[in-house]
């Protein structure tokens, strides 16, 4: 998208990651990155900051490619100790 300058991602959320059981207005997202939709049950949620991503939603995401590290961070499964 955007002449490659940007990419759609869809993921399925799981307990272990970093985004999950967390409201979006919580999330410290890259400036060039939005949730754009979420899939819970069937129904399709329009986000918005009081949106909670929960354990096996189906979250489709567009970021700018220059935003790859941070997205890669902010989708990492959590660490474990």
């Amino acid at each position: 998208l955007i002449q490659g300058q940007g990419e759609i991602m869809e993921i399925i959320a799981t307990r272990d990651l970093k985004i999950t059981n967390k409201f979006l207005k919580d999330l410290k997202l890259p400036e060039g990155m939005l949730i754009t939709a979420v899939e819970r049950d069937g129904a399709v949620i329009i986000p918005n900051g009081s949106t909670k991503i929960l354990d096996g939603d189906k979250i489709t995401v567009f970021y700018l490619l220059s935003d790859l590290a941070e997205v890669d961070s902010l989708l990492a499964t959590k660490k474990f100790v």
